[in-house]
């Protein structure tokens, strides 16, 4: 879903916690969610108001979504770890 108002942003910010709240796991879940807070903040900060360099670079990011997620259903948390990592360091860049 590309994110296209900040109601889409907080929808989105919802939908990640949510995926991070199925571990079943409290402390990972809040620490996940702090972690989606700072993104999400930091992806707001950085686009000047306007949410359109935010759904570039969302939209390209999408295959790799999906990837961590299907790590995370097929509980293998070394792929997941090494998927996410990847992630963040090619959404930051």
């Amino acid at each position: 879903m590309p994110v296209t108002s900040a109601a889409q942003a907080a929808d989105a910010r919802l939908y990640l916690r949510r995926l991070a709240e199925i571990s079943h796991n409290p402390l990972l879940a809040t620490l996940v969610s702090v972690l989606i807070d700072l993104q999400i903040d930091l992806a707001l900060e950085r686009s000047g108001g306007s949410l359109a360099s935010w759904k570039r670079t969302a939209g390209e990011l999408h295959a790799e979504r999906v990837d961590i997620v299907d790590a995370l259903v097929s509980r293998s948390p070394k792929r997941a770890m090494e998927l996410t990592r990847a992630y963040q360091q090619r959404a930051l860049t």
